[in-house]
């Protein structure tokens, strides 16, 4: 984990919670099912964006449907819609990727 985050932003301790909550829980359950488990945690500072990337072990392709992965949870797939509805609150941004084994969740978001 390598965070420098501003002590003051426009989101609300609960708005971030939601974002970094969200995101870890899925890194965390999909990196446990991983063959090569690996979760590095970014956050940073740069020029008035706050900029995070969570980048974690998977297992087998992800499937994409309007940008998101697409969960095979029972009653899941609410997360990331909740965290895209806050940054899009804040003028922010939410891009998933995957190259191989390892996810991408990567976060732009105005201070």
């Amino acid at each position: 984990i390598k965070a420098n985050i501003p002590e003051k932003m426009a989101l609300s301790g609960l708005e971030l919670a939601t974002v970094l909550g969200n995101v870890l829980e899925n890194a965390w359950e999909a990196n446990s099912r991983a063959l090569v488990p690996k979760l590095v945690f970014r956050a940073y500072n740069n020029n008035g964006l706050l900029l995070i990337e969570v980048e974690n072990g998977v297992l087998g392709e992800i499937k994409f449907r309007e940008g998101l992965p697409q969960t095979n949870k029972v009653g899941g797939g609410l997360g990331l819609k909740n965290v895209m509805q806050v940054l899009e609150m804040h003028g922010g941004m939410l891009q998933c990727t995957q190259h191989g084994d390892i996810f991408f969740t990567q976060i732009i978001l105005p201070i």
